[in-house]
């Protein structure tokens, strides 16, 4: 007789901004946090407690509280009202204490389950098989529970994972995998479609220690995260720009600059987090290697952000620099007409402010090289930066550097550089960070467009050690290296 135990997840995500509060979230947020404490737990006091030490950005510290003995009780008691077949044998919260939207969870709302009335693989196969059009009936009694008892909606994901002592497949044939406290390999099964994996030991073997369980926690947030916030904002970004350029074919360049720059506004914020994603997911690999069942999760997760959610931003980008070379194709056209006019130059100036005013306003002008050296007399400055929250915080002018400043809460900063005299904006520029003349950091720009500049994503973590950095710049045969200022602010502004 098999004995099977299992853990549930149910997700809130905060937003990333200041002075947060609940009656600042929407009705499903609140309500989550009003579950939460039910439980006795208050997320935004540990939110506040966290604000006071220095974050870990990428991976930041997680934490765990369980309710008490009464409050278990009562779920219980709640949880057998709805729920048949498994059995809820506790609940606990696993929690950052720095707001981090990379990681696509500020709580894990977790249940630990034992198997109850199923004693074999099929029964379990079958209480968790879809019915038809229907979510399978494990699905259908936890709506039911939630939305009755505890936060008054209905789930939208369930991410679960099953532990059995059976080494017999239950959905998938299965891989080996380590476990932490086996020196054994054991059966690892991807549970697609009907839950998300099935590891063949025990919960106790599996997650040995509070650290196990919360490093899965963090693990388990992450496809739902990626598939509803990345590829859901990728998709509604490329739609946007479409619009863009159905306005640009139709000669209303005015229209199409607005709606690609509102386009790129929304969007920017989500390609700003994918950095610290990857490193988060990173951390996991190299605290679990292969063939730990841990870093098989992970490499899964880096798996949605390659194959799922990256083309769908290469051919929103591709659309984008389309926009571009059209942009400039009808500006040429307006130009030969206007100049033909006696108010041409007037009239080619307020169609230029239209499209790009906050170039125009910056009084942009891109470095100047002379056999590959900067000038002195050139300024290499940033026009804007934003952080993940989005919010824009205007960098300052300074000649032939690059100053970034990191604000409490900050992971990444998503910078417009201008486009070196050397470089051809139709093709890619790579930008290297160095740190005592060597590379630490190397990836393709993307090209926001001609006039914009050069878009270049850093890491806090980057900087997080040394000093002596630089940024250089290369498109062959030409490199031009720039000294850069790091600073780290340790209150907002």
């Amino acid at each position: 007789m098999t004995q099977f135990h299992a853990l549930a997840y149910q997700y809130l995500n905060l937003p990333d901004l200041p002075n947060l509060r609940k009656d600042s979230l929407g009705p499903e947020e609140r309500a989550f946090a009003d579950l939460l404490e039910r439980l006795g737990f208050d997320i935004f006091s540990a939110l506040e407690m966290g604000g006071s030490k220095r974050s870990k950005y990428s991976y930041p510290d997680l934490y765990r509280f369980d309710p008490s003995a009464e409050i278990q009780t009562q779920l219980r008691a709640e949880f057998d009202e709805f729920v048949k077949d498994f059995r809820l044998d506790k609940i606990y919260v696993v929690y950052v204490a720095q707001l981090s939207p990379h990681l696509g969870f500020t709580a894990a709302l977790t249940m630990q389950l034992s198997s109850g009335t199923l004693k074999s693989g099929e029964a379990l196969r079958s209480y968790l098989k879809p019915e038809g059009a229907s979510r399978s009936r494990f699905h259908a009694e936890m709506d039911n529970l939630l939305a009755a008892k505890w936060w008054h909606k209905k789930l939208m994901a369930l991410p679960l994972i099953v532990f059995s002592d059976d080494e017999e497949p239950v959905v998938n044939p299965g891989i080996e995998a380590q476990v932490p406290t086996a020196k054994r390999m054991v059966s690892f099964e991807r549970g697609f479609p009907y839950i998300s994996y099935i590891i063949h030991a025990t919960m106790e073997e599996a997650l040995p220690s509070e650290s196990h369980h919360n490093d899965l926690a963090l693990l388990m947030a992450s496809p739902f995260f990626i598939e509803s916030n990345v590829f859901q904002k990728t998709r509604k970004y490329r739609g946007d720009v479409l619009e863009a350029m159905k306005a640009l074919s139709r000669n209303d360049v005015g229209l199409a600059a607005t709606t690609y720059q509102d386009a790129w506004t929304d969007f920017e914020p989500v390609q700003s987090l994918l950095p610290a994603t990857r490193t988060a997911l990173e951390r996991i690999t190299q605290k679990y290697p292969l063939p730990s069942f841990f870093a098989f999760i992970a490499d899964d997760n880096r798996c949605l952000i390659d194959y799922f959610a990256e083309p769908a931003m290469q051919i929103a980008d591709q659309v984008g620099r389309n926009l571009q070379t059209h942009t400039n194709q009808v500006l040429q056209r307006q130009y030969v007409k206007l100049t033909a006019c006696i108010v041409g130059a007037t009239v080619l100036a307020a169609v230029l402010a239209a499209l790009l005013p906050s170039v125009l306003q910056t009084n942009l002008s891109p470095i100047a090289l002379i056999s590959g050296h900067q000038t002195e007399e050139q300024t290499l400055h940033a026009l804007h930066a934003l952080d993940v929250t989005s919010s824009p915080r205007a960098q300052g002018r300074f000649p032939g550097i690059v100053t970034l400043h990191f604000f409490p809460g900050t992971a990444a900063l998503g910078v417009d550089l201008p486009i070196p005299e050397f470089g051809d904006w139709t093709k890619p520029f790579v930008v290297i960070v160095l740190r005592d003349n060597v590379p630490v950091v190397a990836g393709a720009t993307q090209l926001v467009n001609q006039m914009a500049g050069l878009r270049v994503h850093f890491t806090r973590e980057t900087f997080s050690v040394g000093k002596g950095f630089a940024l250089q710049f290369n498109q062959s045969p030409n490199t031009v290296t720039v000294p850069m200022r790091i600073v780290f602010e340790e209150s907002g502004k």
